[in-house]
């Protein structure tokens, strides 16, 4: 997909891709700039990657066209690890901090042994605690003394339907992946999933080998019982493949 119209207010969404597949650009649009002269950029970021395909840095100008400046994060991963199961290949990275554009560190990551389980985090010298459910998906998020400092709803195929106060919520969302406010977009590891359409923004690159006929299609209309942490191939929620 490299555009998406949002039809109730015209809202256009542009997607860039490197030669490997990789999404390298999301601009938002006040409307189709393709056949409208008056179309204003919102918003727009840029993604870039390490050589083995996990993305390391995002670029975000959050006001677009506007004055503003364009903030730098940075994702400091955590190479394989052989105590945690692999959702697909030989590797697991997982991101144990980030950092801003100067490479300062702004918050670390405390994660368990199996993929995308994630306990919480440690930001300005506090740390805050991760209540979850059964696809791992974020529901609560809670202080030092146990106060709910954010709580999340989500529909069935993951879009937040209600939350309390996101600056609390960390990198992480449904089924415990990373979700991007500027694009609205999951990044599921291989590819990027965008709940409002409940489908991948690209096709799968097994191919036909992960087993559905659909390519874009999310783990096949499933979003309960299935979950799909590699990108790659869905997996029954609470197995390790």
């Amino acid at each position: 997909m490299t555009k998406k119209i949002v039809n109730s207010s015209g809202v256009t969404w542009k997607y860039g891709y490197s030669n490997k597949n990789q999404l390298t650009s999301v601009d938002k649009w006040s409307e189709d700039p393709d056949t409208e002269g008056t179309a204003v950029l919102q918003s727009s970021a840029d993604y870039q990657y390490d050589a083995l395909g996990n993305r390391n840095q995002k670029t975000v100008d959050a006001d677009g066209s506007g004055g503003g400046s364009a903030v730098v994060t940075r994702f400091a991963l955590e190479g394989w690890n052989p105590a945690k199961a692999n959702p697909i290949g030989t590797e697991n990275f997982d991101i144990w901090a980030v950092l801003d554009g100067s490479s300062s560190l702004t918050s670390r990551n405390l994660d368990g042994d199996n993929v995308d389980q994630h306990l919480g985090y440690i930001t300005g010298g506090n740390a805050y605690w991760y209540l979850t459910d059964h696809l791992g998906s974020t529901r609560k998020v809670l202080d030092n003394a146990a106060t709910v400092k954010d709580a999340l709803v989500y529909d069935a195929f993951g879009n937040i339907t209600s939350e309390t106060d996101s600056s609390f919520r960390g990198l992480y969302a449904w089924t415990g992946r990373e979700f991007d406010v500027e694009s609205q977009l999951q990044n599921n590891r291989a590819r990027y999933y965008d709940p409002p359409t409940a489908r991948w923004i690209s096709q799968d690159p097994l191919g036909f080998d992960a087993g559905d006929s659909n390519l874009y299609r999310y783990v096949k209309n499933k979003a309960q019982i299935l979950k799909d942490p590699s990108g790659n191939k869905a997996q029954a929620v609470g197995i390790q493949v």
